[in-house]
């Protein structure tokens, strides 16, 4: 009897190792939540939006601007062809190894260095990473039809695995939100 309950020890030990080590795997996607980069203007009130859309749009700004329109329905503000605001977006995903930068004339001595801001830090990989990690860069645009002016403008970014939708999702979901809050 005592060593029928060593053998059920060991199979049960067996297991939880097994479901300790698949939980602990599982949960090692690549993937950080989306962060707002820099963000102009309000969109708040917003009820209707309409995107630009061109002839040649494919695959990735195709996805990403349902995943706009999702979140934009998501907050009660419909996609409408003659709506007041009219929107636009640009998304692009790059190695998340890689470092983007922006330059500024240095104005003081315009000999010397410009002034350099970092604008991503460059991801190292992760041993238990399973896949290689890209970062997705998007920035949405407001703007009123009928004055042209622009309302609202914000760039946000990501890290995930490539054909992974969740993080296209996040960051449509935070660039929706950053432009419907109340002016800051």
């Amino acid at each position: 009897m005592f060593s029928d309950n060593r053998a059920l020890c060991r199979s049960k030990g067996k297991y939880l190792v097994l479901a300790a080590t698949a939980s602990f795997l599982a949960g090692c996607a690549v993937y950080s939540p989306p962060q707002i980069q820099e963000s102009t203007g309000s969109a708040a009130g917003t009820r209707e939006v309409a995107f630009i859309v061109s002839e040649g749009d494919s695959g990735l700004r195709v996805s990403f601007r349902e995943h706009l329109q999702m979140a934009f329905r998501a907050r009660g503000v419909v996609a409408q062809d003659d709506a007041d605001v009219v929107g636009d977006f640009a998304i692009a995903t790059m190695p998340a190894g890689i470092s983007l930068a922006s330059t500024k004339p240095n104005v003081i001595d315009p000999a010397g260095p410009s002034d350099i801001k970092a604008k991503s830090i460059p991801r190292d990989s992760k041993l238990l990473d399973n896949c290689d990690a890209v970062r997705f860069r998007a920035s949405l645009v407001l703007f009123d039809r009928v004055s042209g002016e622009r309302i609202h403008r914000a760039e946000g970014e990501s890290e995930g695995c490539e054909g992974n939708s969740a993080p296209l999702d996040a960051l449509a979901e935070v660039l929706v939100r950053d432009a419907l809050l109340a002016p800051r």
